[in-house]
């Protein structure tokens, strides 16, 4: 099979290949191209950004073109996967193909319209439902998600639920205080000193909540993020609330550095809003192969996890915004290091597990001919 793959960019998917103990294989680059060429299929790659292409091939990639070319790579490509957005311009130029004319597979984040919480993000769920009637067929997040799908889309398109696997082997790697930079070693020291508990990522963070919940307890916690706004807003109310002894904010760090800090946590808290799409989904799992107990909000995340075996002292979900609870399960978790969670992670959010999984339900779409 011929595959196009959709991608922001370039680089961003030049992740590694095999098993290393200095970067983990990353769920979507591993995903949607080296699983796919380890079954001996061609991968192709669109790039949507205007970066520019390299005029020689870049593995796993036959070949990478320019988002000008869309149509013509379409043309030479058996079958397609694109996320959002990036779909929709696809799922249009498929009218001008020659037949079999749906040859692009649409993936999404989202699903449910009644959970949707803004115009904009309405729009984007009606924009995916129109993808979807016109595509070979859908891509979801979770089985309520496919659930769902299938009760709206016509039987002729098929709904294929992505488990987005991690690299459990990376995070079962001991962590080192050699994997610790310099500039953040006097941190790190002061942090050690007491228990922590740890919250990653941007997207749909409860920053407020989290806020509170450090100020009305005596729970120490490490925020490790990307966006430099996450980063300004928790220093301001680190000042202002006096806690610098008890909030520690790290931006941007290696994969290195936070499987030291997340080893040596006494449980994951995720205070994230994925009432709408899985967000979270990821960091929960990363914290779930580093050996953490789970406190969550409640949503599509936990309820996935849950669906999936998790559970029990591994996994807790709570109500959306119901801080004193959140409070209560985390203070009988925190100290809690569960090889039951590490065996739960390997069994069934392993990259190269979910990742053949997926492989083998894309080589049944496409060898079934009445799809």
């Amino acid at each position: 099979m011929n595959l196009l793959v959709g991608i922001k960019s370039i680089q961003g998917w030049l992740a590694p290949k095999k098993q290393s103990h200095k970067r983990p294989r990353l769920p979507l680059p591993y995903t949607f191209s080296e699983a796919f060429h380890y079954r001996n299929h061609k991968i192709f790659a669109i790039v949507s950004s205007n970066e520019s292409i390299p005029t020689e091939p870049v593995s796993p990639f036959e070949r990478i073109y320019p988002q000008n070319e869309l149509l013509h790579a379409l043309r030479n490509t058996d079958l397609a996967l694109f996320w959002g957005g990036r779909g929709f311009p696809a799922i249009l130029r498929q009218v001008l193909l020659s037949h079999p004319r749906r040859r692009v597979i649409f993936c999404s984040y989202i699903w449910q319209l009644s959970k949707l919480p803004s115009l904009k993000t309405k729009l984007s769920g009606i924009t995916a439902r129109i993808c979807a009637n016109f595509s070979k067929g859908l891509v979801v997040m979770t089985d309520e998600q496919l659930v769902l799908a299938k009760q709206v889309l016509p039987s002729s398109i098929p709904v294929i639920r992505f488990i987005c696997g991690i690299d459990t082997c990376f995070y079962k790697i001991k962590a080192n205080y050699s994997d610790i930079p310099q500039i953040h070693r006097p941190s790190v020291d002061k942090l050690l000193a007491k228990p922590y508990v740890i919250m990653l990522g941007d997207q749909q963070r409860c920053n407020e909540d989290t806020l509170k919940l450090v100020k009305h307890s005596d729970i120490n916690l490490v925020r490790v993020c990307r966006e430099k706004k996450t980063m300004l807003w928790f220093n301001k109310s680190i000042q202002r609330h006096k806690l610098n002894d008890r909030l520690f904010i790290f931006r941007d760090i290696s994969h290195v550095f936070l499987r030291f800090l997340l080893q040596h946590a006494s449980a994951y808290w995720g205070l994230v809003d994925s009432s709408w799409q899985p967000a979270g989904w990821t960091a929960a799992c990363e914290a779930l192969a580093s050996g953490l107990p789970v406190v969550i909000y409640e949503g599509l995340v936990s309820r996935e996890l849950t669906r999936l075996g998790g559970g029990g002292k591994i996994l807790q979900h709570i109500p959306s915004k119901d801080i004193k609870s959140f409070q209560s399960k985390l203070e009988s978790m925190r100290h809690e290091i569960s090889k039951n969670a590490r065996d739960f992670a390997a069994n069934n959010l392993d990259i190269e597990k979910t990742s053949t999984d997926f492989v083998r339900q894309i080589e049944t779409l496409i060898n079934n001919p009445s799809t």
